[in-house]
């Protein structure tokens, strides 16, 4: 999952108003139409309202002015009802008492014009979302999620066809279960342009992929945390329009299959398809097999590849160097094997490589870092690979935190140490350093939260920091030559 923002834009074709917020007047001289009020009222009534977002739907006024509703300006038929709830995670003890609770009245099918239903971040205490839902058939965007519903998601949402947004995300802390046993209701909804489904169980549904592939509209698909241990094969791929997707942290244990390699409009991907227009790729926490692929060169717009915590092993491409805009490489805690390839250090906007937990192994030059000016975090520790670089050497960056456990640095202590100043967190352990440490490294930093020298050969006298002004959350420097008393402050 993901961190990444993504904007959704619904295009209606007939004009709303937004009177309850005071951004526009409606110009509707006569009141909501009665019938959708008695609607609006009986729908509030069978719901807890703890937070009074509702206070203002008051009985014999216009619904039209209640705040959170939306009417059409020439008819003053209820377009959109607006009750989501942001939800924020660092209040979420308090979250009971904001969101909107109790059930869903059917009196909402008496809103024959509603395009508009959000009840997003409510909290309707593990109730299955009700079957009249599908019955809404003017909907074009229906948002529950993150509302508190569990049970079998009713296929009726299936005769919603004007649908172009459909969000079930379930809350990750909600415990009663939300699934499905299949998706064949998805094929009448042609439309859809955005879905998402994170949470929610499609583990039964082994129909997944053959639905998805009737929305030929889909443009942004969001599968996250839906307990899916496979990826079918496809012959032909209809949904050519996709430009995001997210399938991250699912159970996969499968080659990534060829056809993803084959769409052409995607931008943003965490944990699924490859487009040459492709910006993010997150692969993270799923059991992802196989090698990479050369053709990882030709996606020229890539700035995030993520694909830590898999099953990946083989070579790290050549064609990695072709990726003029990564700026995050994350390959860490794989079976990645063979040698760094040099063409790593032409990726320029490069601010952060993470590739430790790997098999990779061969020596590391200057070459490799060549033109990495912009690099903060180098993550590596748990490589079998050698840096060989002059004692003369000054880094073309300034990193931020180093990882360089368990490679071969030493015997000398890196003088190229004293160019970075900046660091917070620095791993030179078991990196056969056996050399006096310098006076100057003790000045480095004033501030380090991560410091591990442990299991080298490394001696000389550890000053005591903090009367010198120096701060260090987390020390190791066991298994050294160290001489001298211990500083008080390190016990």
């Amino acid at each position: 999952m993901n961190p990444v923002s993504f904007l959704l834009l619904v295009f209606f074709t007939q004009a709303t108003v937004s009177v309850g917020f005071g951004i526009l007047a409606n110009s509707n001289n006569g009141l909501c139409i009665e019938s959708e009020r008695h609607a609006l009222l009986s729908f509030k009534q069978d719901l807890v309202d703890q937070s009074h977002r509702l206070s203002s739907s008051v009985p014999g006024e216009d619904c039209c002015k209640w705040t959170r509703i939306v009417c059409n300006n020439s008819t003053g038929h209820v377009m959109e009802i607006k009750l989501g709830s942001p939800f924020d995670w660092k209040i979420a003890h308090n979250h009971e008492k904001l969101a909107l609770q109790g059930k869903l009245n059917p009196s909402l099918l008496n809103l024959k014009h509603l395009r508009h239903l959000d009840l997003s971040g409510n909290n309707f205490g593990g109730i299955q979302i009700p079957s009249f839902i599908g019955s809404l058939v003017s909907l074009n965007y229906l948002n529950l999620s993150h509302a508190g519903f569990s049970g079998m998601v009713p296929p009726q949402i299936g005769n919603l066809t004007n649908l172009h947004s459909l969000d079930l995300q379930n809350s990750y802390f909600y415990e009663p279960e939300f699934y499905v046993d299949n998706l064949h209701w998805l094929h009448g909804l042609s439309p859809l342009k955005y879905l998402d489904l994170g949470y929610v169980n499609l583990n039964k549904a082994s129909d997944w992929l053959l639905s998805l592939n009737t929305l030929s509209s889909l443009s942004t698909l969001h599968l996250s945390n839906c307990e899916l241990d496979q990826i079918p094969s496809l012959e032909n791929v209809n949904f050519t329009s996709l430009t995001t997707i997210d399938i991250s942290h699912n159970n996969f244990n499968s080659l990534i299959p060829n056809w993803m390699f084959n769409l052409t409009r995607l931008e943003s991907l965490s944990s699924f398809f490859q487009f040459h227009s492709l910006m993010s790729l997150d692969l993270s926490d799923n059991q992802f097999s196989g090698s990479l692929t050369d053709k990882i060169g030709s996606f020229k717009s890539l700035y995030n590849l993520g694909l830590q915590d898999n099953l990946i092993s083989g070579p790290i491409p050549l064609t990695i160097g072709e990726l003029s805009s990564l700026v995050k490489l994350h390959f860490s805690s794989n079976q990645l094997n063979g040698s760094i390839p040099e063409s790593l250090g032409s990726l320029s906007n490069l601010e952060q490589l993470y590739i430790e937990g790997n098999n990779l192994e061969g020596e590391v030059s200057d070459i490799h870092f060549s033109n990495l000016t912009k690099l903060r975090i180098l993550f590596a520790s748990g490589n079998p690979l050698i840096l060989k670089v002059s004692s003369h050497w000054i880094p073309p960056f300034h990193l931020e935190g180093i990882g360089l456990g368990s490679w071969k640095v030493g015997p000398l202590f890196p003088k190229w140490l004293r160019s970075q100043s900046n660091y917070t967190l620095l791993d030179l352990s078991d990196a056969g350093i056996s050399d006096v440490i310098p006076t100057w490294f003790w000045n480095l930093s004033n501030y380090v939260a991560f410091l591990n020298l442990s299991h080298n050969q490394i001696s000389g006298e550890i000053p005591d920091m903090l009367e010198h002004g120096y701060g260090y959350a987390s020390i190791f420097l066991a298994f050294n030559q160290f001489k001298g008393q211990v500083p008080p402050n390190l016990f």
